[in-house]
């Protein structure tokens, strides 16, 4: 049963210990309107026990008023923040929002996985964007507005916008919905097309054919949104980004040659820095234009993409990578005053990848001394992203290097031990708690189960299934529907350096092949866990455009702290991991 305290503006729920509401800057309910127009609320709870309430915007004034987008909303603090997983798991919601039109929903999910969860669905008004208020933080979403589509209020007249605040099990949340005479059921296993698919949809149920020209598109369905995107055929959309790394993103001199770097799409220049922001070098996630560039061309081999590689082979190890000590640097030119283990697992896999392109074992002996670098760094006790512990063994075992398989195989165990010892009390890294520190616990669990057969490793794998999967929502939208919440990453990797939500974010990519490992282990859910995971990885090359251009980052929200949101930004920096992750899923379960 919902619970409304007046006093304290806040939401509960019985069975639960869940703070659904709780703004640092703004009540629940507060309203933004401009001058003339005034706001009054009704309250109430329907004979079903959900919370109604109707707020209704008048002019008092004796002139039009017209209303444009961001002039006027109602403020919905959800609780999505991050501290301690503990604190999280009991306290905290993600907060999965849809400004559909008159369609719109907000999906509040308890981020321990539990039911009960809350949802609110639109009965009456048009909601078309929404906007934060924050503080500059990753472990803080900040208080959201919901924002009214534009429209004319004449003298007198009267707005309604209103919703009703649901419980729901996560399972029941869309039919739910449909009891809504306002709500527009619009599904789809993915809202992100190929060219050489025929893109089609269900709205109430009925087959829509779209049209099949490159592009994002946003649609209305009689005031219900929805938006999908068409891609170049599969191959043809990573041949031109690795082409485009080579023309554009790539030193060709200097202390920099053959450095694959950032680059400002608005002026078409290079980007270089080092201090006081790392995340713009030419190490660390930008490895992933590397391990991209070795992947693509284990099936399609460019004698002109190979020498770039080549030359960006030979940049890592003058820069970032010791072959004599195995030491992965964090910092340009082979500077570990900052040491960070990240970075370890993403050359460990390039190191992999190269190896499967040239059959020269030597990488593999890097591979290997990326990975004893991590964990005589305390790598045992950490969770690294993007870590692939069964193809690293069958490489060794390929190669006859039974020592370096028996012990790295001995340093993965210890790393999942430790994971498992955990539980679900995540230890908090860059971010306090993030799909990005749920999705290694869980895959490296599930890559445990696969080299070990031992049951445990996979009843860890399922346990942090249950938890990542609420990261998540299906948005009727092709860079929302399947991708996990992250609301810092244009600040950190952007050019406008902006707080705020992006969709679609690459990392997220990583728990959707998360997503299809377990697959190989749920017969009854594989088909699920594979259109899951599918949708995720669609709706992650977003990021990518025809031309081999890229963004590291799409920012939603109509506004945060009052700077302008809804905007691609314009670096490419970090997001191809996102691809070569999708060229894994292809290779296994077909895109």
């Amino acid at each position: 049963m919902i619970h409304f305290n007046e006093i304290n503006k806040e939401i509960t729920l019985d069975g639960s210990t869940v703070r659904w509401i709780d703004g640092e800057f703004h009540a629940w309910g507060e309203t933004k309107t401009p001058e003339g127009v005034s706001c009054t609320c009704r309250r109430f709870f329907t004979p079903r026990g959900r919370l109604r309430e109707e707020y209704v915007f008048t002019n008092t004034t004796d002139s039009l008023i017209g209303i444009n987008e961001g002039d006027l909303g109602i403020w919905t603090p959800f609780n999505d923040s991050y501290a301690s997983s503990g604190i999280c798991e009991k306290y905290n919601c993600h907060a999965h929002i849809w400004c559909g039109g008159t369609s719109s929903f907000v999906n509040c999910l308890a981020m321990s996985g539990k039911a009960p969860h809350l949802g609110l669905v639109l009965t009456s008004g048009n909601i078309s964007s929404y906007l934060c208020e924050r503080r500059e933080t990753s472990d803080d979403r900040g208080d959201i507005m919901l924002l009214s589509a534009p429209f004319i209020l004449i003298p007198g007249a009267e707005a309604v916008i209103s919703w009703e605040i649901f419980e729901h099990s996560y399972d029941d949340f869309f039919s739910i919905l449909e009891e809504y005479e306002n709500y527009v059921p619009i599904h789809s296993p993915y809202f992100t097309f190929f060219e050489n698919e025929n893109p089609e949809i269900l709205i109430k149920n009925e087959k829509r054919e779209l049209q099949n020209s490159l592009g994002y598109f946003k649609e209305n369905e009689n005031g219900a949104l929805y938006a999908y995107q068409v891609l170049p055929e599969f191959d043809l959309l990573v041949k031109k980004r690795c082409e485009f790394i080579k023309t554009h993103q790539q030193e060709t001199e200097g202390k920099l040659k053959g450095a694959y770097t950032v680059f400002d799409n608005e002026t078409g220049q290079r980007i270089f820095e080092e201090m006081p922001r790392p995340n713009h070098n030419a190490g660390r996630e930008r490895a992933g234009m590397s391990v991209l560039m070795a992947k693509y061309l284990q099936k399609h081999y460019d004698s002109g993409l190979f020498s770039s590689l080549k030359m960006n082979i030979d940049f890592i190890l003058r820069a970032y990578f010791n072959p004599e000590t195995g030491e992965v640097f964090n910092m340009f030119p082979r500077d570990n005053s900052r040491r960070r283990i990240y970075n370890n697992a993403w050359y460990a896999t390039l190191f992999r990848e190269m190896y499967k392109l040239t059959k020269d074992k030597t990488y593999l002996e890097y591979m290997c001394g990326a990975f004893y670098d991590l964990y005589s760094h305390g790598g045992e006790n950490f969770y690294p992203l993007n870590i692939e512990m069964c193809d690293s063994i069958k490489c060794l075992e390929k190669e006859n290097m039974l020592c370096a398989k028996e012990r790295l195989f001995n340093h993965f165990k210890k790393n999942a031990d430790f994971i498992l010892k955990n539980g679900t009390a995540y230890p908090p890294y860059e971010v306090s708690f993030e799909d990005n520190i749920v999705t290694p616990a869980g895959d490296i669990c599930a890559q445990m189960y696969e080299l070990t057969g031992e049951e445990k490793y996979l009843a860890a794998a399922r346990e942090h299934l249950e938890i990542h999967k609420i990261f998540l929502f299906f948005q009727p939208d092709a860079r929302m529907h399947g991708v996990s919440i992250h609301h810092w990453d244009d600040f950190w990797f952007g050019k406008r350096e902006l707080y705020g939500d992006t969709y679609p974010h690459y990392w997220s990519s990583a728990g959707s092949l998360f997503y299809a490992r377990m697959s190989n282990y749920e017969s009854v859910e594989k088909d699920k866990f594979l259109r899951i995971a599918s949708a995720g990885i669609r709706s992650c090359l977003g990021c990518f455009f025809p031309d081999g251009s890229t963004t590291c980052a799409i920012v939603t929200p109509y506004s945060v702290n009052g700077k302008k949101g809804q905007f691609i930004d314009p670096w490419a920096n970090d997001q191809d991991w996102a691809l070569y992750h999708a060229i894994l899923f292809d290779e296994e379960f077909g895109i």
